[in-house]
């Protein structure tokens, strides 16, 4: 029968479907799963099995060799990779032909895209933890191979680091044309893969856009505290540090004293009326134009303003002024990273 040996690459397709349709074994080693030999057909011959275990056996002792090399090789990447997103950069010069013996583009503008996977505490509270350790290994390796075989096939060989339940990669911005639009595109097919092929789902957070590799541990951070703040908030699974706009600068404080009474001063009253908050939201992301509210919402003209002046009357504050509105709008930002500021206004 004709013999196909998959590459590790095998974790980043659907391989309990192609199993099921060949005849397999696996190849192993330290009871890691590094490939599997499938057939089309199934001979019957004892002279071709003795031949395909001396020709498995000497994949292994190839494949150990490699390894131990790989893992040497690995090292030294992960080492470099570490010393760039934690900022413990050396000489200009040095620093890009250590980037050069990888493979690695570091000249032109760069960003930091992590994906995190997302653990649900149902299945940890169910299973054992040995289970869940060893489960969770299994995980990883599949998470980690969706993403490196996709964010590759889009962006060529490019920086990557396996980091806890994260997956760092550092993407070159100037050779992609149409980078955000094809990275958006990468993360919601991994997202979907991860889910299908897994049951969990992951997250992925884009730091800031850099000029040069002085700035990916920035980039790093944006993108690591992109998820952790916006994770919580919403399932969108995608999250840009460059489009969070006024959130970067108001979610370190949302939680505070002093967020609290901001919003009590300005919307405080309104804590019970969804409706009317709703619409004020409405009206300031269409610019205070009541007509746009209006045909946004569905409804009436005449009832955009009955709840405008609604809103006036019940909060106190004067609407008409710049300086107003912008208030609100902040503490609309507010009360969107902290829902609890909501229900201050309640008895």
């Amino acid at each position: 029968g004709e013999l196909i040996c998959s590459s590790e690459d095998a974790f980043a397709v659907d391989m309990n479907s192609i199993l099921k349709k060949y005849q397999h074994e696996r190849l192993a080693f330290s009871n890691r799963t590094y490939g599997y030999f499938l057939f089309e057909s199934s001979p019957n011959c004892e002279m071709w099995r003795v031949v395909f275990e001396h020709a498995k056996t000497m994949t292994l002792m190839a494949l150990q060799r490699d390894i131990a090399s790989m893992r040497v090789e690995a090292s030294y990447r992960d080492e470099f990779m570490q010393d760039l997103v934690t900022g413990n950069i050396r000489r200009h010069e040095e620093s890009l032909n250590r980037a050069k013996r990888f493979g690695w583009e570091l000249v032109g503008h760069l960003r930091t895209v992590i994906f995190d996977i997302d653990c649900g505490e149902e299945y940890l509270e169910r299973a054992a933890p040995r289970e869940t350790s060893m489960e969770m290994d299994k995980i990883r390796d599949r998470v980690y191979s969706v993403c490196k075989h996709d964010i590759r096939s889009a962006f060529q060989d490019v920086p990557c680091l396996d980091m806890d339940n994260s997956i760092i990669f550092i993407l070159n911005v100037d050779k992609c044309a149409d980078f955000m639009k094809k990275l958006h595109k990468s993360c919601e097919e991994i997202r979907s893969k991860v889910l299908t092929w897994t049951g969990f789902s992951v997250s992925a957070g884009v730091g800031g856009e850099k000029k040069d590799f002085y700035g990916i541990k920035e980039s790093y951070e944006e993108a690591r505290r992109a998820i952790e703040m916006m994770r919580p908030l919403n399932d969108d699974g995608i999250y840009v540090w460059d489009e969070m706009g006024i959130l970067t600068i108001l979610a370190p404080v949302a939680d505070s004293k002093e967020a609290e009474r901001f919003f009590s001063s300005r919307l405080g009253r309104l804590g019970g009326a969804s409706e009317l908050l709703r619409t004020l939201r409405i009206l300031v992301e269409e610019d205070w134009n009541f007509k746009a509210a209006a045909r946004r919402m569905n409804i009436h003209y005449n009832t955009i303003h009955y709840r405008y002046e609604k809103i006036h009357e019940l909060s106190g504050v004067d609407l008409s002024t710049g300086e107003s509105r912008l208030e609100v709008a902040v503490a609309l930002k507010l009360l969107y990273l902290n829902p609890k500021l909501g229900e201050s206004g309640r008895e």
